[in-house]
């Protein structure tokens, strides 16, 4: 839900109305859940931008991440702009967000999205994560790096995964995580704060990148993240900085997130 319009309660009963089974999701205090959700482009209330579809995994992102007015935030894989949007709408549409990706088609479905729901903070700039960007360093208040993965937390959506991915694969997406994270470590301020999250279920990709990250990295620490979510069943994690969604147990994509602070220069 566009908070930024309209509330979820308001949104739901509109739902309701045209014979929609909507219901709240637990864990994303913005989301909705459509059960039958049959030409839900072309309703009014999307075009005017009330609502974008995204899995609630990818919603709790941008609340965990919680980032306040008038900050600078990076988002370094952005498209197609579900967490940039997500969190111009906790930032009020105050401060700017620069949401990069490798593909200018991609990065447009980010300015389409940010224009119908009314959001003017964010900048789309093509840029390469892996590449490190000197302008940048020691400027940004937040950061996140949703991490191209090898994508097993969402074969139910996507069941040929099972058949497109190697060893060899993971191996490879671990390499490109790694420069990744390296470098948005070096944009943040003292006392910033970054999200690395992927849809996967992949250890190597996952905690082994947050146990390798924090052990060469001694001026960041994992912090806590529970108090974000007003359901906590099946969360517990959170509380020690990361979690591990799996679709059988939260309902959603097999998704990870992990939250972290620098703590000094």
């Amino acid at each position: 839900v566009n908070t930024l319009k309209i509330s979820r309660d308001q949104l739901l009963d509109i739902f309701s109305s045209y014979g929609y089974i909507v219901y709240k999701t637990k864990y994303a205090k913005d989301g909705l859940i459509i059960d039958n959700p049959r030409r839900i482009t072309s309703l009014e209330e999307y075009r005017n931008g009330y609502f974008i579809i995204q899995d609630e995994s990818s919603m709790l992102v941008s609340q965990t991440i919680d980032p306040k007015e008038g900050s600078l935030v990076l988002d370094l894989c952005s498209a197609p702009g579900g967490k940039s949007t997500h969190m111009a709408q906790i930032m009020n549409n105050s401060g700017k967000i620069i949401s990069r990706d490798i593909y200018s088609h991609k990065l447009h479905l980010v300015q389409e999205n940010a224009h119908r729901l009314g959001i003017d903070i964010i900048e789309t700039e093509i840029f390469d994560a892996t590449k490190f960007d000197e302008k940048f360093r020691e400027k940004a208040d937040y950061c996140i790096i949703d991490a191209p993965c090898s994508g097993l937390g969402i074969i139910r959506r996507r069941p040929e995964i099972k058949w497109n991915r190697k060893e060899e694969d993971i191996q490879e997406l671990t390499k490109i995580q790694w420069e990744i994270i390296n470098n948005a470590k070096s944009y943040l301020k003292p006392g910033g704060v970054m999200v690395y999250s992927t849809c996967t279920i992949s250890k190597e990709e996952n905690e082994d990148m947050v146990n390798k990250f924090l052990l060469e990295n001694s001026q960041f620490k994992l912090i806590g993240f529970e108090d974000k979510f007003n359901y906590k069943k099946n969360i517990e994690k959170s509380k020690d900085g990361y979690v591990q969604l799996f679709p059988h147990i939260h309902n959603t994509d097999g998704f990870f997130i992990a939250k972290f602070k620098k703590i000094n220069s």
